[in-house]
């Protein structure tokens, strides 16, 4: 039997992951076209998004892209968010980099909140290697995030 803090606990994560912001399509599809040349979007699924971030499957005409809006929570450390998939897919972990726009930047600002946008990739060793790469990529972050000699977090701050 769980305790009333570990129930209230969960109910809580529960809720914070339900939570979504609105995000204004038109407004978007322009700035896809204007940063990255991606056609207008025709049609979009939201897809399970976590504490982290909201997720789409958008559409074009003739691609299917995966947009992933960051969370508010995030702001302050997205720069190391991509230098660290940067770093693992630079060690040979399956990584699936986002799209560089044409400032050759990996995430955008727009509507409040960050962005990024991805191929998407279809298929079981594609959905597994995803699974493994953020897995091992949240395991990585949670043990070394504090520590002054992980290579790319110290490069990305200035330190030496």
């Amino acid at each position: 039997k769980s305790s009333p803090y570990v129930i209230k606990k969960q109910n809580a994560s529960m809720a914070l992951l339900r939570q979504t912001k609105p995000i204004d399509f038109p407004t978007l599809n322009a700035l896809l076209s204007e940063l990255f040349g991606i056609e207008e979007i025709v049609s979009r699924e939201a897809l399970y998004s976590g504490y982290m971030s909201q997720n789409f499957h958008v559409h074009t005409r003739t691609k299917s892209y995966f947009l992933k809006c960051y969370r508010d929570r995030l702001n302050s450390i997205l720069h190391d968010i991509k230098h660290a998939e940067e770093y693992f897919a630079q060690q040979g972990l399956p990584i699936i980099l986002p799209l560089k726009d044409r400032y050759q930047r990996e995430a955008f600002w727009s509507q409040g909140s960050w962005y990024s946008i991805f191929p998407f990739v279809v298929g079981k060793t594609a959905f597994f290697r995803i699974i493994i790469s953020f897995a091992a990529l949240s395991g990585l972050l949670t043990a070394w995030i504090s520590s002054p000699f992980f290579p790319f977090l110290s490069a990305s701050r200035g330190a030496g």
